[in-house]
């Protein structure tokens, strides 16, 4: 990860595990602590809906990215996604104020148990979890929607498309069932209860978004993915190969193409955090005799 450049995947993992872990962290002390004075918890209560709103702002753009490197940043495909990423960040962003500046917090008196209580819950809560079950929900769909696609071209989906519809699965199925959790404590459970699934469900988050980038990233350095298909075909007084590597002929290696160089250079010098998957035949490459018998392009 240190080794890449500076980049927005690069800036969200930082983020994730630097600022939201952080947070995350603080919220697990404060909940196993006992005796926390009134005004602490009053603070407390009210913190735990900014940390919400960072942890699912940081990993749904992680999985905006990881959207647009499936999509080859299509523009018709993440203009939509990206004005629904940024209107659900907008929501629970004005969910937070409103709740931040209009809401008092009345606290349960339970000195025998660590953590802060809420006497009450505020009526607008429910949208911290129906928004991000939302958002998430249709970025998992994009996913299968391309995988399916994939599939149907014929020869099976790329190892690096195969990793990101199995962490989108895995991801969506553990938070989906964490937020429903949440919405449901909130909902039909006691306001004493109300803070319970908070940080599980958070702390989920804020891992699966680190796992997702670190495994996009591991699958740049596995030689096994790195392949080449080269077909051969003779026509009277030349040679065509179409590769979609290296060219190579008789035994002896041709020079590259422009193409080809500016692939290695792009891959020897750093690995790219997110690989974009193309689907396309390539294009045939002229290889005739020189007077000493020798294959040039």
């Amino acid at each position: 990860m240190w080794i890449t450049k500076w980049s927005i995947p690069k800036v969200l993992f930082v983020l994730n595990r630097y600022l939201a872990s952080p947070m995350l962290i603080f919220n697990a002390i404060a909940a196993s602590l006992r005796f926390l004075s009134a005004p602490f918890c009053v603070f407390y209560l009210r913190w735990l809906t900014w940390t919400i709103w960072t942890q699912q702002t940081v990993v749904e753009a992680i999985l905006l990215c990881r959207l647009w490197a499936l999509y080859q940043g299509n523009k018709r495909t993440m203009i939509p996604l990206i004005v629904l990423y940024a209107t659900g960040v907008v929501a629970v962003l004005v969910l937070t104020l409103i709740d931040y500046i209009g809401e008092s917090v009345t606290i349960v008196d339970a000195q025998g148990l660590p953590g802060c209580y809420a006497a009450s819950v505020p009526k607008i809560i429910a949208g911290y979890w129906i928004t991000p079950v939302i958002i998430e929900f249709v970025m998992f769909i994009m996913t299968i929607i391309k995988t399916f696609r994939w599939i149907s071209w014929g020869g099976g989906a790329p190892p690096t498309l195969i990793l990101l519809a199995r962490d989108s699965a895995i991801y969506f199925a553990v938070i989906l069932v964490l937020l429903l959790a949440n919405l449901f404590v909130f909902e039909f459970g006691p306001p004493f209860l109300s803070s319970l699934m908070i940080t599980p469900s958070n702390t989920a988050g804020c891992i699966a978004g680190s796992r997702m980038l670190l495994n996009i990233l591991g699958i740049n350095y596995n030689d096994d993915l790195t392949y080449a298909d080269t077909e051969l075909e003779f026509v009277q007084g030349r040679t065509v190969v179409t590769t979609t590597g290296g060219i190579t002929t008789f035994g002896s290696t041709a020079e590259p193409t422009s193409e080809t160089l500016a692939s290695s250079e792009s891959t020897s010098k750093e690995p790219m955090l997110f690989p974009i998957l193309e689907h396309s035949d390539p294009e045939p490459v002229d290889i005739t005799p020189n007077p000493a018998g020798r294959f040039e392009v």
